[in-house]
């Protein structure tokens, strides 16, 4: 990465390089020198041996963020190089969460006037252009394959996703915005006992390590890791939700070996939980790790809405759990720098994904990412929904700073909202029988 800084000159502070992982090696996906005057270089190992590379990043353009600068060093497909500008004189140090909120004020007062625009067309579910929000509510289910028997992997980030739940209702309902919370349904179980005695059985999965370890009962026996009884419970009590579902157990759908009958078989405790606990079944579903498969079996569940993936060739790609290298790469910079547009319209039952919220993002990216979500917003055709979605883990393990940054998004859509051109909806807002709310 040496080569992606400008000839003659060296970059201060000391490099940190944040990577993706392959099945045999981590390759850089940018790097930051930290300090004044430090670089950020966005680069990708080539896909190809015959090629010198391809560009990720077209067109950043921004007086605001700094001069940028463009290479190519061999061996690397560089995106951008951009050159921080050093801090004026006597302007004095902010924290990180005071030059975000700045960073967004700043992206507000860019934002194209709305006073000759009125308010948004209407059609069968209100304004046209609408934005929605789905959170998808997992704890550790959504990722015991990859944490394994390990109880404290990850813990902190699990923890702060319980303790984000009420923070999470609180932002939205402050600003009347709509959401989706796609709730794995042994969440709602009050303890091992209920969930053995509720859950389906297992899917038959080709590979093994996918399937419910019956261990995680001794590993955590108050379950603090599995159940959220109280907190779906404050959620399905809240204004403008929509209690979906993201399975009972968190099932790969795309996975070998699972079956229609397993599918059917999870929704169908799903149902029944549900009902039992908050009168009234879900008709929205997000598919774990994104995999949708099994339609027929979903929609005779009595599921009238999903999400699906945006329409981006490198956003389908899950055809199992293993991803490729390339697609993540261009699925990071489409995050900061619109590759795609993937607004879309409801197509029969599904409500296409548009955006991962990313909160983790280092300060110096958080501003190109908020600047990638305004450019969608604005840019959305008649009768479009743009779709956001994150899990609740995403906001740890300093939930303060992520609540902080949710806070700065919701504020962006409310904005927008407020002045007509948008209106707030969740995913039961598209079922196909008009259910929603």
């Amino acid at each position: 990465m040496a080569g992606c800084r400008r000839r003659g000159q060296s970059g201060p502070g000391t490099p940190q390089t944040m990577g993706i992982a392959s099945d045999a090696q981590v390759l850089p996906l940018f790097r930051y020198s930290a300090g004044t005057g430090g670089w950020i270089a966005q680069a990708m190992a080539s896909a190809d041996a015959g090629r010198d590379g391809f560009w990720l990043i077209r067109g950043i353009a921004s007086a605001r963020h700094g001069h940028l600068y463009e290479r190519s060093p061999p061996g690397l497909s560089v995106v951008r190089v951009q050159r921080l500008r050093p801090k004026p004189p006597g302007r004095g140090e902010r924290t990180r969460s005071q030059e975000d909120s700045r960073v967004t004020r700043s992206l507000e007062t860019q934002s194209p006037a709305v006073a000759s625009r009125g308010s948004a067309p209407t059609g069968p579910h209100g304004p046209e252009r609408s934005v929605a929000i789905s959170i998808d509510l997992e704890m550790r289910w959504g990722m015991h394959d990859r944490l394994g028997l390990d109880m404290n992997a990850y813990r902190a980030n699990l923890e702060a996703g319980r303790a984000a739940v009420p923070e999470i209702l609180r932002i939205l309902g402050e600003r009347g915005l709509k959401a989706t919370w796609a709730a794995v349904g042994a969440l709602a179980c009050t303890g091992w006992d209920e969930y053995f005695a509720r859950a389906p059985a297992p899917p038959s999965y080709e590979a093994g390590e996918l399937a419910i370890d019956a261990r995680y009962a001794d590993l955590d026996p108050d379950g603090t890791l599995h159940f959220l009884p109280a907190e779906l419970g404050l959620i399905a009590n809240s204004q403008g939700v929509d209690l979906g579902t993201h399975t009972f157990s968190h099932i790969f759908m795309l996975e070998p070996g699972i079956t229609a009958h397993d599918v059917a078989g999870d929704l169908e405790a799903v149902r029944r939980l549900w009902t039992d606990r908050f009168g009234r079944a879900p008709v929205s579903l997000v598919f774990p790790r994104n995999q949708p498969n099994f339609l027929d079996v979903v929609a005779q569940a009595g599921i009238r809405v999903w999400r699906g993936n945006p329409l981006p060739w490198y956003y389908n790609r899950f055809a199992s759990r293993h991803q490729d290298i390339v697609s993540r790469g261009l699925r990071f910079a489409d995050a900061l720098i619109p590759l795609a547009h993937t607004a879309s319209a409801i197509d029969g039952r599904d409500c296409r994904a548009s955006a991962f919220v990313r909160f983790d993002l280092p300060h110096a990216l958080w501003g190109f990412h908020l600047n990638r979500l305004c450019r969608a917003l604005d840019g959305m055709a008649p009768g479009e929904v743009f779709h956001l979605w994150f899990h609740e883990h995403n906001l740890g393990p300093a939930l303060g700073h992520g609540i902080a940054r949710l806070a700065e998004v919701c504020d962006l859509i409310a904005g927008r909202c407020a002045a007509g051109r948008l209106r707030s909806a969740n995913m039961a807002s598209f079922a196909s029988d008009g259910c929603g709310s």
